[in-house]
């Protein structure tokens, strides 16, 4: 499954990296993590997958299992922390750390 895909399905309004202020809630910033092994100088095994970065307010609980009903639709394994974020943002920031492999990044 293309990552395209899977954000168009999950229907927040989604964009790889930060989001500008402006954003409302609940919205996925999303971001491509790898790791590479090397052994004399030479890549011998490279990983890459996706992570994506839920942003919702206060008490919206929904949002979580929306994405999450989603991902388990699809067989998606995943890590998940969630964070508080308050001062002036006063949002939950909920990380999704997908199993490698499971989506085609663009």
């Amino acid at each position: 499954m293309k990552l395209s895909d899977l954000l168009a399905e999950i229907g927040f309004v989604h964009s790889e990296g930060d989001f500008r202020a402006e954003a409302q809630p609940p919205y996925i910033a999303w971001d491509r993590e790898c790791d590479t092994v090397f052994a004399d100088g030479i890549a011998v095994y490279s990983a890459e997958w996706a992570v994506l970065h839920l942003v919702h307010a206060r008490s919206d609980y929904e949002s979580e299992l929306r994405v999450e009903d989603i991902l388990t639709e699809h067989g998606i394994a995943f890590d998940k922390s969630v964070d508080w974020i308050g001062g002036d943002n006063r949002v939950w920031l909920v990380t999704y750390e997908l199993e490698e492999g499971v989506v085609e990044l663009e």
